[in-house]
């Protein structure tokens, strides 16, 4: 593209049809990773909520379950 360019006198106009095609490849590239990303990281902050909320009501759990047993 850029010796066309040169031949003909618009390489100015040849490096902007470039940036423009990098930069839709980009954006392209950019939204599939968001796309494949957003699962990922819901599984993680689900799985940390597990966690957390199994670590706050185990201790409640096993406190009851002693009561119980007396």
């Amino acid at each position: 593209m850029l010796s066309i360019g040169e031949m003909s006198g618009t390489l100015s106009e040849q490096l902007a049809y470039i940036a423009e095609e990098y930069k839709n490849k980009l954006n392209i590239i950019v939204a599939t990773i968001g796309k494949v990303l957003e699962p990922v990281v819901l599984v993680v902050a689900g799985t940390m909520f597990a966690i957390i909320i199994g670590a706050l009501l185990l201790p409640i759990y096993d406190l009851v379950s002693e009561l119980s047993v007396r």
